[in-house]
């Protein structure tokens, strides 16, 4: 479970759960937000997404469960984050 705050505007606050899918059928199709590529992990473009996901990614890609807090200010700037590694959901 993700809690997304935006210091600047309220109605872009998010409460996301998050799925790892390990099988699937059919292909990715692009969407207005990306076009899906394949990456190794150690090649994922960090850089290219959105910040907070350094902060994540690496703990769902080990298969950990988690919960998260991110506060975010003009310009997608990380405020505060808190990310907690749980047991169960």
């Amino acid at each position: 479970m993700f809690h997304f705050r935006f210091d600047k505007n309220k109605k872009c606050d998010q409460d996301v759960h998050l799925f790892l899918a390990k099988e699937w059928d059919g292909e990715p199709k692009e969407s207005e937000e990306m076009k899906p590529r394949w990456f190794k992990f150690r090649d994922i473009p960090y850089k290219d997404m959105w910040p907070d996901d350094t902060h994540w990614m690496p703990h769902i890609l080990q298969g950990k469960k988690m919960e998260a807090d991110f506060l975010f200010g003009e310009g997608d700037k990380i405020l505060s984050h808190k990310v907690s590694i749980v047991k169960e959901i």
